[in-house]
């Protein structure tokens, strides 16, 4: 077939309305798959991230610094089925006015103690006065702190009575000599014991994407020593309707594509057209 031979075919115009019509057919499978693809995509997304949080368990791991952070995948709820994923959740968003777009619950316990409190570690923090009654009263005062916002501050004051008819003899020895001493026996039901406990934690929490299994989870951490976390759950709730965040993701209007549609020819004839093309768009599905 010589170069004249497929001039003249591709003229024919039985040719080119085929030609036409497998180039829209094929253009027609792309494009339409297209549009159903990418909500397609977003469920199964969505799913795969539901069906990890549900079965995954609390990560317990160092960040970039070397601190520990607690992880757990976060739930994806949308038009209001938080209550099937987790009625938890469900039932404390409920709770509030406005519109949550993002919750985390968490159970955490912090494991503190104070092996020894006098004077002579921390002086200044115990105190002694006698009152007019024979009784005694101890105060005491304690602040330690971890780092910034970690902090934990424990006052309060035990008044000690004593048994008036019972004593205890002591004998008390400096160099030769030896002395005996009747002590008084404290009242166990003349002791009563105030106390303010009061704990400053400073707490980080958010979402990450983790690198290893492409999993949106929550992590919490805390410089306090101590600090456990023992149930940790969460949910980001319709993301996509809120306005602040919409703004981030300004819709496009103008879209350079491939095109197939039906308009008006130069000679204002109905026409079936086929190309590349700028639209600006209207809505999309």
């Amino acid at each position: 077939m010589n170069t004249n031979t497929i001039k003249d075919w591709l003229k024919n115009q039985t040719v080119q309305k085929t030609a036409l019509l497998v180039v829209i057919f094929i253009m027609s499978i792309f494009i339409f798959k297209g549009c159903g693809q990418n909500s397609q995509d977003k469920e199964i997304t969505r799913l795969k991230q539901n069906i990890t949080a549900q079965h995954d368990s609390i990560i317990v791991e160092r960040n970039k610094a070397k601190e520990i952070e607690y992880k757990r995948g976060v739930l994806a709820a949308e038009n209001g089925n938080l209550k099937t994923l987790n009625k938890g959740l469900s039932d404390e968003v409920n709770k509030e006015k406005g519109k949550v777009i993002y919750i985390t619950k968490l159970n955490a316990a912090l494991k503190d103690s104070i092996a020894k409190l006098n004077n002579t570690t921390n002086p200044g923090a115990v105190d002694v006065t006698v009152n007019k009654d024979g009784t005694q009263t101890v105060t005491f005062n304690y602040d330690k702190i971890y780092s910034k916002g970690n902090e934990h501050i424990i006052s309060g004051s035990i008044d000690v009575g004593f048994l008036q008819d019972s004593t205890v003899n002591v004998q008390i020895i400096k160099g030769n000599k030896t002395f005996n001493v009747k002590l008084p026996v404290i009242d166990k039901n003349a002791v009563n014991v105030a106390v303010e406990d009061e704990i400053h934690v400073a707490i980080v929490t958010g979402l990450e994407r983790d690198k290893k299994d492409n999993t949106l989870r929550i992590f919490v951490r805390s410089d306090y020593p101590g600090f456990v976390i023992s149930e940790l759950e969460g949910a980001i709730i319709d993301p996509q309707k809120d306005p602040l965040i919409k703004s981030y993701f300004p819709r496009k209007r103008f879209v350079v594509g491939p095109q197939i549609g039906f308009g008006i020819s130069t000679g204002f004839n109905p026409s079936v057209f086929i190309g590349i093309g700028l639209t600006y768009k209207i809505f999309e599905f």
